[in-house]
């Protein structure tokens, strides 16, 4: 039904009449223009109900509501339209009614509203008596005129208000059957019942007599409207710490407000809450004050904890103890089903540092765009039904180090509504740049065939060992002496070195860098523990392949090396003497004798300084030859040969020797280079000690020595 009426926004008085509305429709924005001193002509405004619509006794109401704290207002009612006395002549005019049409008035204390109910007039008879006669008055009325009086206020206001005609008979009033706590901290309210309109709102209060309304939660701040069975629903966050305060100790109060109806009232106190869950195993934290505006604003859910639920102006943090590397990628997928607020993203918190530096975040959704690194600024919500989107960000290409913490940003200082979620954020090795990425290439380096071939003029590779199985092979075109090392990054890090000459190969057909048909001969292997080093001497011109694998089977966080190429060092020690980096001792005697590691069928050497003697030992038997290989042009050695016959570990503990016995086998004193061969040796620990035949020391005295 359809109600046109006009609202006097003044006075009676000057009599100014505002544009027709329908039924039901509020309007706002109404204030008394009054002096200090209450004056009854001009605090009244008017509304005309046109009754052509509406039977004789047909009850209508009218709701003053929105009302300054101090308003008070009471009503009266006129017709408007022409009277007749004694059938005679018609005049037109405002008519007092001789009682009054008023029903009820009723003032609600909890929302500042005064709600009357009326009897709508349109012909009315009576009888005056005087003195003398009795008269007959007959009103016709075009409109009910209901006055609206001021009747207290502070002197001095602009008394406001807004208001409302509706008719009762055609309001379906809402009603709430549930209200309870939802979400692990049970700050969301879910209210189930019936007839909630569309747009309904909900009033909140506190749970004390005569309390105002706190907030009136409507549009983005209702997070649900989905029916629950056959109930419908209203579900929604408090965010505000003070209503949060009030909640936890008298309880709150929640009334549904359709256009023109209220509910009932539903009152309860937040139920006892236990302690939110760990999210990815470590505890949930404020990062500070002056973010965490809402600090309560968000849950822990999912399988193990693996989702931080963010609904209001909140940062959090939680501790991480990690090396970022420069192959460190982060991963975790991110969604918004609500509102777009100022900042969504994840930072960084060095060590030793309490805050998440700009150039140390990313934001991926957002208005704002000042804060944090905008390269993966790229989500778009698809409202309540949108999707996951996962993001791999290589924030080791940015900043690496010891980190402490990960921030989790939902800035939202000008309230909008946003409800974010973060999923199982993790810190992960990524492949480095020479395997299987797609910004990178299409295969990996695991196998010899897809050798990645170094680049002209570098001489060194950053590699890691991003996840089992993960082997890196490289590829080098050169001749001379050549020397491939490894010098490792990552606390985690342990390489073997195995170095290849390919004896030919071609590339695959499809033209993708990768190879077929390959034959090769290892030239040798460095299985000791930690950094790898491999020399070739006078190497012939050819294509060299290194291939280096993770030597204790440790993959991901902190297994990165580099990968070196350079010229072997001129006169300096080999990796058997008494220098820093390999061990404390020399080889020069035989109670320093060095162990051949497992596997190796080759070592190198030089004649550094005066007195260098080169002593090695393998327990062995069989055939067995020991041989030199000269590739300085002043090697010239001298090979001689023992069998232990009995000796004990140096009690010290550090791998020397005490109490020797041994026996000379032969020697190899000839020109060039050294050979000693024994035949059907038993099982023994044979000695090996080359010397420089000649005397000379230093650069161009490298040699091989073989066992074979």
């Amino acid at each position: 039904m359809t109600l046109g009426f006009k609202v006097d926004t003044i006075n009676i008085t000057n009599a100014t009449v505002s544009t027709l509305i329908n039924i039901g429709s509020p309007q706002h924005n109404h204030n008394f223009h009054r002096p200090s001193v209450y004056d009854s002509a001009i605090d009244v405004d008017t509304v005309d109900i046109h009754n052509n619509k509406f039977a004789d006794g047909h009850i209508l109401e009218t709701q003053v509501f929105n009302m300054s704290n101090d308003l008070r207002v009471s009503f009266n009612i006129k017709c408007e339209g022409l009277k007749f006395i004694n059938n005679g002549e018609d005049r037109v005019g405002l008519w007092d009614f001789p009682n009054s049409q008023v029903i009820s008035t009723i003032y609600n204390p909890n929302n500042n509203s005064t709600t009357m109910r009326f009897w709508v007039t349109n012909n009315l008879t009576y009888y005056e008596n005087t003195i003398s006669e009795v008269t007959t008055v007959r009103l016709v009325c075009f409109s009910n005129r209901i006055f609206i009086h001021r009747e207290a206020g502070t002197p001095g206001e602009n008394l406001t208000y807004s208001v409302v005609v509706n008719d009762p008979s055609t309001i379906v009033t809402p009603v709430i059957n549930i209200a309870k706590s939802v979400c692990n901290n049970n700050y969301c309210i879910q209210l189930l019942g019936s007839n909630f309109n569309a747009t309904a709102s909900v009033q909140v209060r506190e749970n004390v007599n005569g309390s105002g309304i706190l907030e009136t939660y409507a549009g983005n701040d209702i997070y649900r409207r989905t029916p629950v069975g056959s109930e419908e629903r209203i579900q929604f966050p408090i965010r505000n710490l003070i209503q949060q305060n009030k909640f936890n100790n008298n309880g709150l109060c929640f009334k549904v407000i359709n256009s023109n109806s209220s509910s009932n009232e539903k009152c309860f106190v937040r139920p006892v809450t236990a302690d939110q869950p760990p999210f990815m195993g470590q505890v949930v934290e404020s990062y500070n004050a002056g973010q965490d505006k809402e600090h309560t604003s968000y849950v822990v859910v999912g399988s193990g904890g693996n989702k931080l639920k963010i609904w209001g102006n909140v940062w959090k943090k939680i501790a991480s103890d990690y090396t970022v590397t420069p192959s460190t990628v982060l991963k975790f997928k991110f969604r918004s089903n609500q509102q777009q607020a100022e900042i969504n993203g994840i930072g960084f918190i060095m060590n030793g540092s309490t805050s998440a530096a700009s150039s140390r975040t990313w934001q991926v959704y957002g208005t704002q765009t000042n804060f944090g690194k905008q390269d993966f600024h790229d989500y778009v919500s698809s409202g309540t039904d949108a999707q996951w989107k996962e993001y791999i960000i290589p924030i080791g290409e940015s900043f690496t180090g010891q980190i402490s913490g990960m921030v989790f940003i939902a800035d939202e200082d000008a309230h909008v509504g946003q409800n974010v979620m973060f999923k199982s954020p993790k810190l992960v090795e990524a492949p480095d740049q020479y395997d299987d990425v797609p910004y990178r290439r299409a295969y990996d380096d695991d196998v010899r065939e897809r050798s990645v071939s170094w680049a002209a003029g570098t001489t060194q590779q950053f590699h890691n060992f991003h996840d089992a199985g993960d082997v890196d092979w490289t590829i080098v075109h050169a001749e001379g002496n050549i020397r491939f090392r490894t010098e490792l990054l990552g606390s985690n890090a342990d390489t073997k070195m195995s170095v290849y000459k390919w004896i030919s190969g071609d590339y695959h057909p499809s033209g993708d860098g990768t190879f077929i048909n390959l034959v090769d001969v290892l030239l040798g292997s460095d299985n000791s523990s930690g950094s790898s080093e491999y020399t070739i001497l006078n190497g012939e011109l050819a294509v060299y392949a290194i291939k280096v694998q993770s030597r204790n089977g440790t993959f991901g966080n902190n297994t990165d090396y580099k990968l070196i190429i350079d010229t072997p060092p001129n006169a300096f020690p080999d990796q058997y003497d008494n220098v820093p980096s390999q061990r404390a001792y020399d080889d020069d005697v035989r109670e320093r004798s060095v162990s051949w590691a497992a596997g190796t069928t080759q070592q190198f050497h030089n004649f550094h300084d005066a007195g260098d003697v080169d002593w090695t030992i393998v327990h062995a038997e069989g055939n067995i030859r020991f041989r030199t290989e000269l590739l300085g042009s002043n090697a010239d050695t001298k090979m001689s040969v023992y069998k232990w016959i009995s000796g004990d570990y140096h009690p010290s503990g550090d791998g020397t020797f005490i109490n020797l016995v041994d026996v000379l086998l032969g020697s190899d004193n000839s020109s060039g280079s050294s050979e000693y061969t024994i035949l059907n040796g038993e099982l023994a620990v044979y000695a090996v000690k080359v010397e420089s035949r000649i005397g000379a020391l230093g650069a161009g005295t490298e040699y091989k020595l073989i066992i074979e």
